[in-house]
């Protein structure tokens, strides 16, 4: 078995709790590769001017909106991303969560997913094609590949809610049972990936999203395999490992 860390993760999110991204991807890891060991992936922290460039999605702010930091966001972010895909080591895996803001079925006309393809991959994929002009032996298109977007539909809390027992839990801790299971009564076949603004059925605050993170279940998260788009593109569903597979390990 080889040891030693083999795989280094930077996780950027929009939400302000970069440890709920984190612990998903640490759960739906697992079952990707047989023999999967958790002390071969690192989880490298994002340098704070890039996760504060993630959160809330403010890399998407143009260059007339916004404070100058703003303006300066996407800059900062993808600089960050070019360099981690370049350095020496184990391979370098970076995955971006962005919230689809739209149910399954209208995921095609996610603008999140939209501006990240164009703004985002885009500039790094410039920023990449310079390196490789500049090295020489760079093969910039598949350093541009080990960059996953996980869009959640229509959020994140769609995925982490489909965990009910741990839910229950926390609606019994807070007082929030008829609430909850109003919300688990909607919960279809396709689990929330149908219900717009899930995060806000409730009064579960997103101080419970860690918790349901950390006991996050990856069959609760099915995804449409979609290897040529980069994407990890959320149904509450499945979890296409044949992605992340092809990302991570190949």
């Amino acid at each position: 078995m080889v040891s030693g860390v083999v795989l280094d993760v930077r996780a950027l999110t929009e939400d302000k709790d970069g440890r709920v991204i984190q612990a998903v991807l640490a759960r739906s890891l697992e079952p990707l590769q047989p023999g999967y060991r958790r002390d071969a992936v690192r989880f490298s922290p994002a340098t704070p001017e890039a996760a504060q460039a993630a959160r809330a999605n403010v890399w998407k702010a143009k260059a007339t909106e916004g404070s100058a930091g703003q303006r300066k966001a996407l800059t900062t972010v993808v600089r960050e991303v070019i360099n981690f895909l370049l350095q020496p080591g184990p391979r370098c895996v970076v995955f971006w969560h962005v919230d689809a803001d739209k149910p399954w079925s209208a995921r095609a006309q996610s603008e999140n997913a939209a501006r990240f393809a164009k703004d985002v991959l885009e500039n790094v994929r410039l920023g990449l094609e310079n390196e490789a002009r500049r090295r020489g032996n760079l093969n910039s298109e598949a350093l541009l590949s080990r960059i996953i977007l996980v869009l959640p539909c229509a959020a994140i809390e769609s995925w982490l809610y489909l965990n009910h027992d741990v839910l229950r839990d926390h609606a019994h801790q807070h007082g929030l049972q008829s609430e909850v299971e109003a919300l688990i009564a909607r919960c279809g076949e396709h689990g929330f990936d149908e219900v717009e603004g899930v995060k806000w059925c409730t009064k579960v605050e997103d101080f419970a999203n860690l918790t349901l993170a950390q006991r996050f279940k990856p069959e609760h998260a099915r995804t449409e395999a979609r290897p040529t788009a980069r994407s990890w593109t959320g149904s509450s569903r499945t979890v296409s490992y044949a992605v992340m597979a092809q990302a991570t390990y190949r």
